[in-house]
């Protein structure tokens, strides 16, 4: 039986997608199509529970401890790491999980993980990290089947997922009932979705992967889909790998192909402008098995498996023009497959305009909301909408972090954070750049003491004025 390949982004990335056999002959070895009846999965080494998560479980560590370091979170081996991209500094979470992982959604305002395996799919919460035994809470799947890709939309509250034979599926988190939105004969002689799949929440339109059992003689194809089923699109033909990562503010998608597995293209969204990046060191060693975009560094992050699928994983990066590759994190006797996630920049990236890397689909808490109108294109930046001025101290409301920045600009040149709080005085600015609106800012509490950080987005305010009552 076909174990196909898992192993998901707070600050760190985890993996996340489906897995399949991958080889260049693309012929898994695959179980018989699956009867009605639901089997039973296989026992993990978790202990299993019914009893529901509350929304918002208390954390024996909380997100401070690790998510204001971490934006890289990936699994394999039945363990759950989560990594420092600035130091390469890699800690377990928690371990004693299911070894074949495809997917990981990491929700920080719910503080729990989503995962799906081979066969199950559950959410733990944060409180269970450092546990080697974690209780997970297993989630109804849609039929027996082998799954793939998982991807979730929290600001509509909905779920998608991809079997291997059937399909795409999708309900609402709060609901058991599953709807088929693309079924084997809509992409026939395809059989359902194999590997990562990703979504565009923006345009509720869902990216994926497409499985065949056999040699179909180049007919596997990435398609896009809305979230309802229609307009079925062929985007890119793709008869090898299984990675997939959307790079939405620059309207392109990266994924693997043939030769090997380990083949990285990019191409725009609407299947025009096919590129093969350069190749990476030994790629004939490696299976490619996931694939997430890092915005705010320019970054594309890759989880390999050895290619011989000797049970090494490989945590790996390079710029998104293929350059400058380097490998972050090693690990042997962990299946060849793995779930990789990135979790959304802050609110700047979120709200600009620049969508969050999608495997790790992270809500946020509400900030405060501006009825005024958005901010001017005229040369007065921010007039009528701003509410801060020189000299004022302001305050981080809640939610995601703001990054604190060289420049009043987006782009790759942060230099800090700042958390929910903080109190900053305001030395220059306004400077409207990128759909936001730039103060230079300096505190004692925040290493370095000064730089460029964004107020809002014009629709929503990140930092207020200062109070003495303000929390």
């Amino acid at each position: 039986m076909l174990k196909i390949k898992l192993a998901c982004l707070l600050t760190l990335c985890l993996l996340t997608a489906a897995c399949g056999p991958a080889a260049p002959t693309e012929t898994p070895v695959l179980p018989t199509k699956p009867a009605t009846a639901t089997p039973t999965p296989p026992t993990p080494t978790a202990t299993r529970t019914n009893t529901p998560i509350p929304p918002t479980p208390t954390a024996t560590t909380t997100p401070s401890s690790f998510l204001q370091t971490s934006r890289i979170f990936f699994a394999g081996g039945g363990k759950l790491y989560a990594l420092d991209p600035q130091t390469n500094t890699t800690v377990v979470l928690m371990q004693g999980m299911d070894t074949v992982l495809h997917s990981l959604v990491v929700d920080t305002v719910g503080e729990r993980f989503y995962i799906d395996a081979e066969f199950t799919m559950w959410r733990v919460p944060f409180s269970q990290i450092g546990s080697q035994k974690p209780v997970l809470e297993y989630l109804d799947m849609p039929q027996q089947d082998i799954n793939q890709g998982m991807a979730i939309d929290f600001q509509e509250e909905r779920i998608f997922l991809g079997q291997y034979y059937s399909g795409l599926f999708t309900k609402k988190l709060n609901e058991s009932a599953w709807t088929q939105i693309v079924s084997q004969q809509n992409i026939s002689p395809l059989l359902g979705q194999r590997g990562e799949l990703k979504i565009d929440p923006k345009n509720k339109q869902i990216y994926f992967r497409t499985a065949f059992d056999g040699n179909c003689d180049n007919c596997r194809w990435i398609y896009r889909v809305d979230y309802d089923g229609r307009n079925l699109t062929k985007i890119v033909r793709a008869n090898g790998g299984d990675a997939l990562a959307l790079d939405l503010p620059n309207n392109t998608l990266y994924y693997t192909d043939l030769p090997g597995n380990c083949t990285l293209k990019r191409v725009n969204l609407d299947g025009s402008n096919i590129r093969t990046l350069p190749d990476i060191p030994n790629k004939n060693s490696y299976h490619c098995w996931r694939l997430e975009v890092d915005h705010d560094a320019n970054k594309l992050y890759m989880l390999m498996g050895d290619g011989a699928y000797a049970g090494k994983m490989t945590i790996a990066r390079m710029n998104l023009d293929g350059s400058t590759f380097e490998i972050l994190f090693e690990t042997k006797n962990s299946p060849p497959d793995g779930a990789l996630a990135i979790l959304p920049i802050t609110f700047e990236e979120a709200a600009s305009g620049n969508p969050l890397p999608q495997s790790t689909t992270v809500t946020q808490t509400p900030k405060a909301t501006s009825t005024a109108a958005p901010p001017p294109t005229s040369q007065v930046c921010g007039a009528g909408w701003s509410r801060l001025g020189v000299g004022q101290k302001a305050v981080l409301l809640p939610g995601l972090p703001n990054l604190l920045r060289v420049e009043p600009k987006m782009g790759d040149n942060v230099i800090g954070k700042l958390y929910a709080g903080t109190v900053v005085k305001i030395l220059e600015g306004p400077v409207c750049a990128d759909g936001l609106i730039f103060w230079k800012v300096e505190s004692d509490t925040m290493p370095p003491s000064t730089g460029w950080t964004a107020e809002g987005n014009g629709k929503e305010y990140w930092l207020e004025p200062y109070k003495a009552s303000t929390p």
